[in-house]
């Protein structure tokens, strides 16, 4: 990078040295290159940030840096408020956040009051929810302490987002931030956050809040399981695993503001609290009883600090009971395999004495990982119909809904829900989040179950909510395909109208209308029809003209087929659901006429009109080809398919 000095001397200087050159020349005009790259303009923001040279600062600003946040988040983590003061002019209110945590990192009590006195509202809300975000990263009591003190000021000063305060310390900061150290002190901080918001909790947002934290610890549980299957794996390579993997979808986005903010703000707080947790490493996997230990903890927490008092008495017995007690209460079945370790375990400590704990006798495992998620499920359960949560509000378990979509765990907490819980008026809202978030296998689930709940104009409706982009798009386009190809309103004329008019709504989302013209559209199906005899003719051209020493028009005539056909055909046998797209439809109709005009496949087949092809269903279309084709290649596809099958299947069982 190039600084001109008076317009007469030039330097060539690394991004290092920027903030050296600028002290140096304090009273010399700076100038950067235009060739010099955001990223390299940003990276010297950040270390001129760093240094307090504010006046360097305003130079990279206006030569295009845009980090701005991260500036912020050094400042206030080195403890330089002349820069804070500097940025603040430039930045949106989300930037309070980001001096805030960079103060609570840095443990810079003057700056933290500092941004607490300049801070507006919205930048007020940003600190708390940020300093919630952050209590179970605290390593030492000195952070723990310093951390209560700065919610006690941000409380103070007129902060009143406590609602999403909470949500993010006892749901989304479990799964990224966790820290079991501490925990008597870090509950302290959370018991004062609790009272600091106490005339805005109700009973109704108690409820949504335990029924979250159930469904925070189920994702944890399930990676976890994940993690250490993975771990196994790894370490003994030769063995098989009989399970199939429970990976969730990691969280990209920590927080997701429920109303009135932009998507903008969203990401851009997430990446001020990365920013500010730089040390935190990926947690080994741990043992399920311990994660089942921490969620008890946090509803016994949650219980004590007015939950209990605002909802009823069951949840007192839930926060002073003992596991073994609460094991019992929840009702839940004897684990076998947690009981042969716990006999394995008792024979090795006679065997050696002074040997090592259960957790290391038993290959650490208190509770078994395959009965672990049992605990959050059956805690659900408890809460919805012992604590009479859910005849507190018709919307009280929209909150735990969102987040397993969101967390990838929707299918068994639905199930839990609908079939447990006896939560059916929420229907809508379940399938809502299930095509909105693309989770495919609790969208079967559910299409087996609303249509003797809702209507097919609801359902319709729920499918149009969940394409639209007015609350924000979503997830990607594959839920609502996925609903078409399940024929979700059981017509397929009706389910195919319907596909044509997601296309014409204004509001669909972008992403969501070019898949629908690509492939479900009556334009699509033509298209699929050129491009099926499209294929055939470069086939014929390659076969006449090719110079490949392999001369494939030598090949006998199976072969030829399963090279020309084969991939179409097993890429429709493994489309979801039972209905084809358009475009797949014009595809496989394309196939069966060229097959029937040329005389190719089977002699025994029989010849099919054009009427029949074009009113044809999924099966029948497949039926017609495979007929055309060698044996071989579609007992080939049926190994292949049940094997996917049955792996998935034992996944939902599993789960």
């Amino acid at each position: 990078m190039q600084i001109t000095v008076d317009k007469t001397k030039t330097m060539e200087l690394g991004l290092s040295s920027i903030a050296a050159e600028a002290v140096g020349n304090m009273r010399q005009r700076i100038c950067v290159p235009p060739s010099t790259s955001e990223e390299e303009l940003n990276c010297a923001l950040l270390r001129a940030a760093s240094k307090g040279r504010d006046r360097l600062l305003n130079v990279l600003i206006d030569a295009g840096a845009t980090n701005l946040v991260g500036a912020m988040t050094c400042a206030g983590w080195s403890g330089h408020i002349h820069v804070v003061d500097a940025l603040v002019k430039r930045a949106e209110s989300v930037a309070f956040g980001a001096a805030f945590v960079g103060a609570l990192v840095g443990l810079r009590k003057e700056m933290l009051d500092h941004v607490v006195q300049i801070a507006d509202a919205e930048g007020l809300d940003r600190c708390l929810l940020m300093g919630a975000a952050r209590i179970w990263s605290c390593t030492s009591e000195e952070e723990v302490n310093f951390l209560l003190y700065a919610l006690e000021s941000v409380a103070t000063a007129g902060a009143r987002n406590f609602h999403r305060a909470l949500q993010i310390s006892c749901c989304d900061a479990v799964i990224e931030y966790w820290n079991g150290s501490l925990f008597e002190s870090k509950a302290k901080v959370l018991q004062r956050l609790i009272m600091l918001g106490s005339s805005r909790m109700t009973a109704e947002y108690f409820g949504r809040i335990l029924l979250t934290i159930c469904v925070t610890f189920l994702c944890k549980l399930l990676r976890n399981c994940s993690r250490r299957s993975l771990s196994s794996t790894s370490s003994n390579p030769s063995s098989s695993s009989s399970s199939s993997s429970t990976t969730t979808t990691t969280t990209t986005d920590l927080f997701h503001w429920s109303s009135s903010s932009s998507s903008e703000i969203q990401q851009q707080t997430s990446s001020d609290l990365r920013l500010t947790l730089p040390s935190l490493k990926k947690s080994q996997p741990s043992f399920p009883e311990e994660i089942v230990q921490d969620m008890l903890k946090i509803l016994s927490v949650v219980c004590k600090s007015g939950a209990a008092e605002l909802i009823g008495p069951r949840l007192m017995d839930l926060a002073t009971s003992s596991s073994d007690d609460i094991e019992s209460l929840l009702q839940l079945s004897p684990c076998h395999h947690h009981h042969q370790q716990q006999q394995d375990c008792s024979k090795k400590k006679k065997q050696a004495a002074g040997g090592s704990s259960s957790y290391g006798s038993c290959g650490g495992a208190g509770i078994c990982a395959s009965c672990s998620c049992q605990w959050p499920l059956k805690m659900m359960k408890y809460l919805l119909v012992e604590c009479g949560i859910r005849h507190l509000s018709s919307t009280v378990i929209v909150l735990s809904i969102f987040q397993a979509a969101r967390l990838n765990v929707l299918l068994p907490v639905v199930q839990c829900f609908l079939e447990h819980g006896d939560c059916v008026h929420a229907s809508s809202a379940y399938l809502d989040m299930a095509v909105t978030f693309g989770q495919t296998a609790a969208i079967r689930y559910l299409l087996g179950v609303t249509p003797r709940v809702l209507t097919k104009a609801e359902i319709t409706q729920v499918v149009r909510d969940a394409a639209s982009n007015t609350r924000g798009p979503p997830r990607g386009p594959e839920g609502v395909l996925f609903v078409l190809h399940s024929n979700f309103l059981d017509d397929v004329e009706a389910t195919l109208a319907e596909a044509t008019a997601l296309a014409e709504l204004p509001e669909t989302d972008f992403a969501v209308k070019k898949r629908l013209k690509e492939e479900w559209s009556q334009q699509a199906f033509e298209a699929g029809m050129r491009a099926g005899q499209l294929h055939l003719l470069n086939w014929v051209r390659i076969k006449e003209r090719g110079r490949s020493c392999l001369r494939v028009g030598e090949l006998p005539v199976e072969i030829q087929l399963a090279i020309v056909y084969l991939p179409l055909y097993k890429s429709c046998c493994r489309a979801p659901g039972c209905l084809l797209s358009q475009r797949q439809r014009g595809e496989l109709v394309a196939a069966v006429s060229q097959l029937q005009h040329h005389g190719r496949g089977n002699k025994s087949s029989a010849v099919v009109s054009e009427a029949s092809l074009l009113a044809a269903d999924k099966v029948t279309l497949l039926r017609f080809l495979e007929d055309r084709m060698p044996d071989w290649c579609r007992e080939a596809d049926r190994v292949q398919s049940k094997n996917d099958a049955e792996s998935l299947g034992n996944l939902f069982h599993k789960v």
